[in-house]
């Protein structure tokens, strides 16, 4: 079998090496650079799998990493893997970014004060919410209003 196998690769190498060779036109370094990555439909799936329960879990403050997965029916690990390959955020991170971009809609809305804002979007405490708001967006919830408002 290994046989078989070292054979099956020498073909594949080979077969590449000459589909490489036959495009005159590009430089070494072109040949030997890999293509860029196309979403595939598994991946837009499995993100609006992702983005769903995310709108549906927004509030709920007690959402975890455990939970998440289990809504998608994934083990913890693989969950973490594939939304880190495709966004380049952990799940906690993603969660968090996603709150805070809902967070910016509500207050946007204009019909909802912070501590409202903070509870809508899953946070427990008000001030975290605003510590998270102003990591993420470099600026306090209230100064990202008055922006917003000076900018109209």
């Amino acid at each position: 079998m290994l046989h078989q196998r070292k054979e099956l690769q020498e073909i594949y190498w080979k077969a590449w090496s000459e589909k490489l060779n036959n495009t005159q036109e590009t430089t070494l370094e072109e040949k030997l650079t890999p293509s860029q990555p196309q979403i595939i439909s598994y991946d837009e799936q499995f993100m609006q799998q992702v983005m769903q329960v995310m709108e549906e879990q927004m509030e709920n403050s007690e959402l975890t990493v455990d939970e998440f997965a289990q809504l998608l029916n994934l083990g913890r690990s693989v969950f973490y893997q594939k939304l880190k390959s495709i966004i380049g955020l952990s799940p906690v991170d993603f969660i968090r970014e996603i709150r805070i971009k809902r967070a910016v809609q509500l207050i946007d809305s204009g019909e909802y004060n912070f501590s409202q804002v903070a509870y809508m979007t899953g946070f427990n405490d008000p001030k975290y919410f605003g510590k998270c708001f102003k990591r993420q967006m470099g600026m306090t919830p209230s100064e990202y209003k008055e922006n917003k408002r000076d900018d109209s």
